[in-house]
């Protein structure tokens, strides 16, 4: 009897464990990188929970890129941070922001190719476990279209 408790409660520890694990590194990649307005922008545009594209921060994204007040490297690069991600919809919220900006902001064609995005895009069409393939093979015949 005395063992069951002592395994349940060994379990109920570790599960705890994980779960603050998780939430304190999550956490500390937040202090450590320090969240810019740029990444902080892109993630509101690529929320996993978005059940669409939210073609109004797109767009104002793209209007701040082009009046200069953001870097467009910063937000190249907080892209393809979400396109490397494991969230499907976030990837495909991804691909759609990077999409407008490529095709709104001339600055940001030249960044997608020195950032080494497109590479990152052919990484994820080649995965298996991607369900929306069509959309991202769109997304990266676009880009290259535009660069």
């Amino acid at each position: 009897m005395e063992k069951i408790k002592l395994a349940q409660w060994g379990e109920k520890l570790k599960t705890s464990g994980a779960q603050i694990s998780k939430m304190f590194s999550g956490k500390m990649i937040e202090i450590l990188q320090g969240s810019t307005l740029e990444l902080k922008m892109v993630d509101q545009a690529t929320f996993e929970t978005l059940e669409e594209a939210n073609w109004g921060m797109n767009m104002s994204i793209c209007s701040i890129i082009n009046s200069e007040e953001l870097n467009g490297t910063e937000i190249v690069w907080a892209i393809k941070s979400k396109i490397s991600g494991k969230n499907v919809m976030s990837q495909r919220l991804s691909l759609e922001l990077l999409e407008a900006c490529t095709m709104n902001c001339a600055r940001v064609a030249s960044k997608v190719v020195s950032e080494k995005v497109l590479q990152e895009m052919v990484k994820m069409i080649e995965n298996p476990v991607t369900s929306c393939g069509y959309k991202k093979c769109f997304a990266v015949d676009s880009c290259l279209g535009t660069v």
